[in-house]
């Protein structure tokens, strides 16, 4: 490493510890999983949790499931949304929105409701605050109040003056779990996830080495397990691909939104992943959807595709999309260090301006390794005023062609190197990044090399296992700079291993995740009010309507 790049990972380590760390907000894998289960147990009538389970390989997919009357047996077939965090391991604050759309939506007490970040969230989105309830009204074993009329696809002009978010989130709650049935994934990766919460930072793919959002058969392409995006031996071949597709199939039939979150920017996006277009026979509202969501983020908005700067091969969205005919399939990113992903005030709302051609996708940090130096400002520069989103319907139409995108991996390996982007899309600056990231990762102190966590007994995960030595020295440390006169509050274990994290792990950890506790609550705030405008939109679908007329008409409905 040149002395250059020693500086700069330097200056990002005091920019970084200048911060008032949000990672003393993080939970643990074991915390968010016990909140799940406990909270399952206390509130049956409203949430199930269970372990899908791969017994071959004893892999563990904690999912949740929420709706009005989950007591009820037999369960009723509502329609479905799968929400999905915590794919990439270093992607924490991922299952952090996670944990908090579960709270918001199963217990009306829940402080997020009285946020003023969540009302002003709200309001930025243009929603009709004061509009009618779904139009579907009460689902089975639902509950859903307020009056009829509406839509949630109606009305730009909230405004936000002098309304009562809290009481319009708590109402849209109860409408949303009277039609819909909720399914949470909060951590996909555990097995890396836990590698992180052992002090590697940094770690993207599985203990086996794999993305799993890029182990899916849709477009898959073959690669070098050197790559941060290598997408496994075969389409499929990772258990928690797997798990998810199970989760998937059991929806077939009634899921009509599929949501995959990351983190590394700020957006949100539709199909395609693989090709720089727009998915054909997309739902004729979901541009107004991604409307609000855009003005919600003041982020990019749009097919992933085309928007982003590079194609992204083997993707669940894609997969869902083309296999399965899910009607509101998105990406979204929830953050992204240095305002990776935002634009312009106001520049959201202009849907007819060109926008500028989009570096690569943040989420995978080879633009924050060209100067590893991330503000400690709260709020992150914005782009130009010229930058804008434009609506979907102005992107090139490309229909889902499923069988032609499996034939894919027949095709000639593909080069080594990170970043795959479109044509025109700026490769060579994105290569030079690639290798930068690579010499940078390579050159952390104490990195050990990943290796699958070992199974006890033959009982898969257990997420009560012991800390391991690392983590215990870092709170073992944490522990006695408290005891030292003028410390602050308590931490948890993950702002310990930050502050004895390398330079280079701790500029990684602030690319994918807040660094001050204003920015945190922003992040969840922001998301939290973007899902309940998406959930309250597909409650209110052509999609989700038919879903419920078919089962009120089947036999016994």
């Amino acid at each position: 490493m040149g002395a250059l790049a020693r500086r700069r990972l330097a200056a990002a380590a005091l920019l970084l510890a200048a911060a008032a760390p949000a990672a003393s907000l993080y939970h643990t894998s074991g915390e968010l999983l016990h909140w799940f289960s406990a909270t399952a147990a206390k509130h049956p009538g409203v949430m199930r949790f269970r372990d899908v389970r791969d017994y071959h390989s004893k892999t563990l997919l904690p999912l949740a499931t929420i709706t009005a009357g989950a007591d009820v047996a037999p369960a009723p077939a509502k329609p479905a949304v799968l929400f999905v965090f915590g794919e990439h391991a270093r992607e924490v604050i991922t299952s952090e929105v996670g944990v908090w759309l579960a709270r918001v939506l199963v217990d009306n007490s829940s402080a997020a409701f009285d946020w003023p970040e969540l009302g002003a969230a709200l309001a930025r989105a243009g929603v009709d605050a004061a509009g009618a309830s779904v139009a579907t009204g009460a689902g089975a074993g639902g509950g859903a109040s307020g009056g009829a009329g509406g839509g949630a696809s109606g009305g730009d002009g909230g405004g936000g003056a002098g309304v009562d978010w809290p009481s319009v989130a708590r109402r849209w709650v109860r409408e949303v779990l009277g039609v819909l049935e909720v399914g949470i994934i909060p951590i996909e990766a555990l097995d890396s996830r836990r590698q992180v919460e052992e002090g590697a930072l940094c770690v993207r793919k599985t203990a086996r080495n794999v993305d799993l959002n890029r182990n899916w058969p849709f477009a898959w392409r073959r690669g070098s397990p050197a790559d941060e995006q290598y997408g496994g031996p075969s389409p499929f071949s990772e258990p928690q691909s797997r798990l998810v597709r199970h989760v998937v199939d059991g929806m077939r039939g009634r899921l009509v939104s599929y949501v995959n979150v990351h983190s590394g920017e700020w957006a949100a996006y539709t199909p395609w992943d693989s090709k720089p277009a727009y998915g054909g026979g997309l739902p004729a509202d979901l541009p107004d959807l991604m409307a609000k969501v855009g003005r919600l983020c003041g982020c990019r908005a749009g097919p992933a595709g085309a928007v982003s700067g590079y194609l992204a091969f083997g993707s669940s969205m894609d997969y869902v999309y083309a296999h399965h005919a899910v009607p509101y399939p998105l990406t979204v990113e929830v953050f992204g260090g240095g305002g990776e992903g935002l634009l312009a005030p106001g520049a959201a709302a202009r849907r007819g301006a060109a926008p500028r051609r989009a570096p690569p996708r943040g989420r995978h940090a080879l633009r924050r390794a060209r100067a590893l130096t991330l503000p400690a400002a709260p709020a992150p520069p914005r782009r130009g005023p010229g930058e804008a989103n434009k609506a979907l319907t102005a992107f090139d139409v490309v229909e889902p062609s499923a069988r032609a995108a499996a034939a894919a991996p027949a095709a000639a390996p593909q080069p080594r190197r990170l970043l795959q982007v479109q044509p025109g899309g700026g490769g060579g600056p994105g290569r030079r990044l690639a290798a930068l990231w690579r010499r940078l990762a390579g050159a952390a102190p104490g990195r050990a090399p990943l290796q699958a966590a070992a199974g006890g007994g033959g009982g898969g995960f257990s997420h009560a296992d012991a800390l391991p030595q690392l983590r215990q020295q870092a709170l073992l440390q944490l522990a006695e700079q408290q005891q030292a006169p003028g410390a602050g509050a308590a931490a948890d274990p993950l702002l310990s291993l930050l502050r004895v994290a390398s330079p280079s792990d701790r500029a990684c950890f602030a690319a994918f995740n807040p660094a001050s506790e204003a920015e945190y609550r922003r992040v969840v705030a922001d998301w939290l009010a973007a899902f309940l405008v998406v959930l309250r939109h597909v409650a209110d679908s052509p999609a989700a309507r038919a879903v419920a007329a078919g089962n009120a008409t089947a036999p016994g409905g």
